[in-house]
């Protein structure tokens, strides 16, 4: 599993995290125009846990899969994962 880093950013929060999309939504619509110009698969939010509301919404917004630190290394389980046993440890942690 290799995915290619098109462009890493950063930001910094000075106030309460939006509930719907994390982001503010100057913000969130920059990175909108940006995921459509790029043709972005999958956007990484370095945070340790979003939400199930603001994956699910920006996913649908952006038309891109949405993974913050914990469901990344649950990707990587997943892909990795051979036994019935760890395929179902893995999706457990999903719900």
């Amino acid at each position: 599993m290799a995915w290619p880093v098109v462009e890493a950013k950063t930001q910094s929060f000075s106030g309460k995290r939006k509930v719907l999309t994390f982001f503010g939504s100057g913000k969130f619509e920059e990175i909108k125009q940006e995921i459509g110009d790029k043709k972005v698969d999958i956007l990484f939010v370095d945070t340790e846990q979003l939400s199930p509301t603001q994956i699910r919404n920006m996913s649908i917004e952006l038309n891109c899969k949405v993974l913050d630190r914990f469901r990344l290394i649950l990707e990587i389980f997943s892909q990795r994962a051979e036994t019935n046993e760890s395929k179902l440890q893995v999706f457990s942690q999903l719900l």
